[in-house]
């Protein structure tokens, strides 16, 4: 049958607002007994086993103990990543009812520094809101929003976007389930009418991957190879328009690679001067390069203007690939 244009469009909707909240688990039988096995070896009684990927092809182990546990934690994880040839964080442990629960978490290949720098400009209040998320081993979060306007207002707005952003992508929901939302609700508001960027980077630290969604939001830039890739934003601020699609876009991740979140009080020329100060300091840390970006900005700003007016933020997140296995 064919559908109506209004029952096609429900049906996407109804797609994205589910299509997160899945929570896919691919069980596998072969490595849950192995790790059984592996418990009753050490003298673990009553022990059932759970081996499991998770929707963020993360895999996860699940062990249930009769009574406490009274082993050595490293040495009982390092021997459990030998046993699975997988490498696990250290576990989760939980008892109730004379049962204990183990929760074994793997450990991506893939890490994420983050450093930042706010800057107030011509108000006591900054209009900018930044946030860090980590929903889970893999799955990594930075949220950043300016309100349109200047202070306490601004904030309002912007640190409203930023809490409920991170209270939907903890519930499960995408991010651009998440804008849609936000943009609705800027638009219902009782008061005045209230606009502010969204800029949401999603980091998978599993398949090595950075999704952007950018709604209204300053350029951000990914540094790699001694030059800065520019990713733009076309799409209007949230709760200026009843329908405002976001710009997404996605990019494999590699060692070395640093990106770079910016308000629009950041001057793009001084973000992009800050590519020397990366390529010949590899090992500066993710605060640090913040620093130096924000840094030059705010005297960019001042140099240029004679007066800083707006306010700047900027996030720096360093990618770092593991070289090592921990059970080898």
């Amino acid at each position: 049958s064919t559908l109506s244009p209004s029952s096609a469009a429900s049906d996407v909707y109804k797609r994205q607002m589910s299509c997160r909240l899945s929570r896919k688990r691919d069980i596998d039988s072969q490595l849950s007994a192995s790790a059984k096995k592996y418990f009753e070896r050490k003298g673990c009684k009553g022990v059932r086993a759970c081996v499991y990927t998770d929707e963020n092809c993360c895999r996860r182990a699940e062990i249930y103990i009769s009574g406490s546990f009274e082993y050595e934690t490293a040495a009982v994880t390092t021997g459990l990543c030998r046993t699975l040839e997988c490498d696990f964080e250290l576990p989760g442990i939980t008892s109730a009812n004379n049962i204990t629960k183990l929760e074994f978490d793997e450990i991506p290949p893939f890490s994420a520094e983050v450093g930042s720098y706010a800057a107030l400009g011509s108000s006591v209040c900054s209009g900018d809101t930044l946030e860090t998320v980590e929903s889970s081993a893999g799955e990594h979060y930075i949220l950043l929003s300016d309100g349109m306007g200047s202070g306490k207002r601004a904030r309002l707005d912007s640190a409203l976007s930023v809490s409920l952003a991170r209270r939907m992508l903890f519930s499960g929901l995408s991010m651009t389930t998440a804008q849609r939302i936000i943009n609705s609700v800027m638009r219902v508001k009782e008061w005045e009418e209230s606009f502010a960027t969204l800029d949401f980077l999603r980091l998978d630290l599993f398949s090595g991957r950075a999704e952007f969604l950018k709604s209204g939001a300053a350029p951000a830039y990914l540094y790699r190879d001694g030059g800065f890739i520019r990713i733009e934003c076309s799409s209007y601020p949230a709760g200026i328009l009843s329908s405002c699609a976001p710009d997404v876009c996605s990019y494999k991740l590699f060692d070395g690679d640093v990106l770079i979140l910016a308000s629009d009080g950041a001057p793009e020329d001084a973000v992009l001067r800050c590519s020397s100060i990366i390529s010949e300091s590899p090992d500066l840390s993710a605060e640090k390069i913040a620093f130096e970006i924000g840094s030059l900005c705010s005297q960019s700003a001042y140099a240029e203007g004679g007066d800083k007016n707006d306010d700047i933020t900027v996030a720096a997140v360093k990618i770092s690939r593991r070289k090592e296995r921990m059970y080898i």
